[in-house]
């Protein structure tokens, strides 16, 4: 079963499972937990001044946690900073993604570069 602690999704139920979330405005995030590996918290840190959509990466240098509805700002479960390598598919994801986010932001007063971010 999927839910099973362990389990490991085929390539198949991942398409499905993604393709029914594609247009939830948290799509570029499941997208990129699937595809990139990272943490939630390491997600939740990621700027886009940290996605190089030309080079095909993404730099992981920080996590971000909620604690008693604060965020708290940290290192990597490691320490260190790392960079992932992403695919054409992942580019294109983040590009519509960020296209939704520039234009919902001049309604937020949120403006910190954060990418992956309830509001688009």
């Amino acid at each position: 079963m999927l839910n099973e602690p362990g389990a490991v999704w085929t390539a198949m139920q991942l398409r499905a499972i993604l393709g029914a979330i594609r247009w939830h405005r948290l799509f570029a995030f499941y997208h990129l937990a699937a595809y990139t590996g990272a943490r939630r918290g390491e997600l939740l840190n990621l700027r886009w001044s940290n996605i190089g959509l030309d080079a095909k990466q993404i730099t992981i240098s920080g996590s971000t946690g909620v604690v008693a509805g604060a965020h708290i700002e940290g290192a990597t479960k490691s320490g260190r900073s790392r960079v992932l390598s992403i695919d054409d598919e992942t580019v294109t994801v983040l590009q519509g993604h960020h296209k939704a986010q520039a234009a919902e932001s001049s309604s937020s007063a949120r403006n910190d570069g954060a990418a992956m971010t309830g509001r688009r």
